[in-house]
């Protein structure tokens, strides 16, 4: 076992140590250089917490390396794993068996995946199994950007919430913030237009490129974050685009306006342009 030091261990030396283990055991687990963990860390729910249980919950942990496109899971329910988002981005979804798709959320650096599978009992997941075989709506989980996952020891993860009430404390305030998040994500989905919804998805997939907030989606990879159809987001975009909020550049379409589409997102009234 490793020593617990007296100082928070850097994510990036965690990565070290294993692509170490997998030279020496040959785990199939891909691994990249520069994750930006350390961030990751001070990012997400477990931020604050003791070194000593830092170093716990790091050790052992396994890096995985996803391809933007790539899959988590597909299989309708989430992996029993507790997994920690190092770099890039996830999108969680649902989609029915006539391929239309809803985002419920995404996921970027320092969040946490695969939470409420460890968390639940045996009875949980017979009861999602079912949800999923009535519904006919299967959950996925995909990398929009080339993205690097730390996946934390479960085990190790449950005795420390059972024993450790700072541990317990962290996960009871990130869990109300995603239930919060998750209500107002819903809420949205309900009352807010096509424009307003897709504004917000925009928003929420922006990265900067060149010195500009960019999103690089197709029309029809939108239309399946705001659970919506390609003819109409096409022309939402072709609205947006005439009031000089966005502008398609090949693939990437650029945010002229982000605080006119902020505005929009929570469905206040917005001018043209910036």
């Amino acid at each position: 076992m490793t020593a617990v030091t007296d100082s928070t261990p850097s994510f990036a030396l965690v990565v070290g140590r294993c692509r170490r283990c997998r030279r020496e055991s040959e785990m199939s687990v891909a691994v990249a250089a520069d994750v930006g963990a350390d961030e990751a860390w001070r990012d997400g729910p477990l931020a604050g917490l003791p070194p000593s249980t830092v170093a716990l919950l790091l050790e052992d942990a396994r890096v995985l390396e996803l391809a933007a496109g790539e899959s988590l899971y597909r299989n309708g329910a989430d992996p029993v794993q507790l997994m920690l988002i190092a770099d890039g981005m996830m999108r969680m979804c649902i989609t029915r068996d006539d391929g239309r798709r809803l985002t419920m959320r995404y996921a970027d650096r320092g969040a946490l995946v695969g939470l409420s599978a460890v968390l639940s009992t045996p009875t949980d997941h017979r009861q999602e199994r079912t949800w999923s075989e009535i519904s006919g709506a299967r959950r996925s989980c995909d990398a929009l950007r080339d993205t690097v996952v730390l996946v934390l020891r479960t085990e190790r993860f449950l005795r420390l919430l059972r024993t450790d009430h700072q541990v317990a404390d962290a996960m009871l305030r990130y869990l109300a913030r995603l239930v919060d998040e998750g209500q107002r994500w819903l809420g949205s989905d309900v009352l807010l237009s096509v424009r307003e919804r897709l504004a917000r998805h925009l928003l929420s997939l922006a990265e900067r490129v060149d010195g500009e907030f960019a999103v690089r989606a197709t029309n029809q990879e939108l239309a399946d974050s705001v659970g919506s159809v390609r003819d109409v987001v096409s022309r939402v975009l072709g609205d947006l685009q005439a009031d000089g909020l966005v502008k398609r550049r090949g693939r990437r379409l650029v945010l002229l306006a982000p605080a006119s589409l902020h505005r929009l997102a929570v469905g206040r009234p917005v001018v043209s342009g910036p």
